[in-house]
């Protein structure tokens, strides 16, 4: 062999990592390649891309190399994938989805099951909303009944009002008939006291008092408390302060707008039967009396005016 020969065969020398001319490396074909990512990928994409791959290399049920051994490990491989996935799809139960991509399952409740809540959250909506409207109502009816209670109550103590001021103008009235009576029954027994005293002549005494003529105004004053004039009247005052008391005593719960005129009528009520009393008795002397009898007289008027102003309108 020459040099040059040699020369050249070095020159064809190939690289280390090679282990075999390229020649003689017998490449698989494209799906093999394919096949391998079948154990990392899901059984319908794994089954279709090998499905592809031996498409797209040509390998049929006709072809030669279809018997290669390259050809039944992919047959293999697809055979236990398609059998491990309906094995899978027959494992998974009817109620679960698999959601595609994400790895995870959705359990679906079975639709009597679903049914059967559907029906329950629909009555216990409907039990919510009878009670609720039976709370309502019920409110509703206390509402009512409340209002109907207060109107009859404010009706009521209207009624009482009026009542009351009636009866502030009937104890007003007895109250003036029986000073009115007390005041005459007075005045007359100052006459036959002063006729008694100043005047000895009977020609002197008024007519009305003629018939108690005596120089003794004692005498005189027992002649005119003793007669049935005198009497009839006291009978009079007495008959006006049991029936004044009685009214006294249905006003002592006068209403606000009444309470005012109450406390006037405690008063006017206590000088009346002071006065009333003067007149039925008579006691002191002359002059005392007719100074005390004149002084209770004018509180009485002015009491009895006071009241008119408080007393409220119907």
């Amino acid at each position: 062999m020459t040099k040059n020969t040699r020369k050249r065969r070095r020159k064809r020398k190939w690289p280390t990592p090679c282990l075999k001319p390229p020649w003689t490396i017998r490449r698989r074909p494209g799906w093999m390649k394919d096949a391998v990512l079948l154990q990392s990928t899901s059984p319908p994409e794994s089954l279709m891309a090998l499905n592809g791959a031996i498409a797209a290399d040509g390998c049929d049920g006709d072809n030669e190399e279809s018997s290669s051994p390259e050809l039944e490990f992919a047959k293999d491989v697809i055979g236990r994938e398609g059998e491990e996935s309906s094995a899978a799809a027959e494992a998974v139960p009817s109620d679960v989805a698999i959601t595609p991509g994400k790895g995870k399952t959705r359990h679906k409740m079975p639709l009597s099951k679903r049914n059967k809540v559907a029906i329950c959250i629909a009555a216990a909506v409907v039990v919510l909303a009878g009670i609720g409207g039976g709370v309502y109502a019920h409110n509703e009816s206390v509402r009512i009944e409340e209002e109907k209670a207060a109107a009859e109550a404010e009706q009521k103590e209207e009624e009482r009002r009026l009542d009351y001021i009636d009866n502030l103008h009937t104890a007003c009235d007895y109250i003036l008939s029986g000073a009115s009576v007390a005041e005459n029954m007075g005045n007359t027994t100052l006459n036959v006291w002063h006729s008694a005293i100043f005047e000895s002549n009977p020609s002197a005494w008024d007519e009305e008092v003629r018939p108690y003529f005596s120089t003794d105004f004692n005498d005189a004053l027992g002649k005119w408390t003793g007669s049935d004039a005198f009497q009839s009247q006291k009978l009079t005052l007495t008959d006006n302060q049991k029936t004044t008391k009685e009214l006294m005593s249905q006003l002592t719960d006068p209403p606000t707008d009444c309470e005012e005129a109450y406390e006037t009528l405690k008063t006017l009520y206590t000088d009346y039967v002071s006065f009333t009393n003067m007149a039925s008795d008579p006691t002191g002397s002359y002059t005392s009396y007719s100074e005390d009898f004149s002084d209770m007289d004018s509180k009485l008027v002015n009491d009895l005016e006071l009241l008119d102003t408080q007393i409220p309108e119907k």
